[in-house]
């Protein structure tokens, strides 16, 4: 289990990282070599970060709902159990 959550964490970087970057570098090489306008910038940043937040949310959304069910789980008393 815990090898798996390094997994999830090393992962949840990688996915809250890259967007950010990869837009803001997109719209740098395209205001360098292509002429475009520098308020791209305006807009590929702030894109890049509301991508990087939702990534987070949603793994955010998925330990609580993995946390719920195993507190669920717990909960649950059976005498006589027959599977």
């Amino acid at each position: 289990m815990k090898d798996w959550m390094d997994a999830m964490e090393n992962q949840l970087g990688v996915s809250v990282l890259v967007p950010p970057v990869c837009l803001t570098w997109l719209c740098s090489w395209l205001v360098n070599t292509k002429g475009a306008p520098l308020w791209l910038y305006a807009i590929f940043i702030p894109l890049g970060l509301a991508c990087g937040g939702m990534s987070f949310w949603n793994f955010c959304k998925m330990v609580m709902q993995k946390a719920k069910r195993r507190k669920d789980e717990k909960q649950q008393f059976y005498f006589n159990k027959h599977s």
